[in-house]
């Protein structure tokens, strides 16, 4: 009986776990507007939109990257870009 419990325990440990990083994962069209939005300095590294897509979705992408890219598109927004 203590080694059912012992295994329904870890089941739900990692579960739980797993839960976060779940739900922090980005959409393919989340991470495809962020490329986008910042196109030519992809190119110009070399990173093409499907390598950038995958690494964003593995959580790859820079947390500083993501925010220069949200103050970066609210300007453009603002000016009307």
């Amino acid at each position: 009986m203590r080694t059912v419990t012992a295994i329904t325990c870890a089941i739900v440990g990692v579960s739980i776990l797993s839960f976060p990083a779940l739900a922090q994962q980005k959409t393919v069209k989340a991470c495809q507007e962020e490329w986008r939005a910042n196109k030519d300095a992809n190119q110009a590294k070399g990173i093409t939109e499907k390598a950038y897509v995958t690494q964003c979705r593995a959580g790859g992408v820079a947390a500083g990257t993501r925010a220069g890219d949200r103050r970066r598109r609210a300007r453009r927004e603002h000016r009307g870009d």
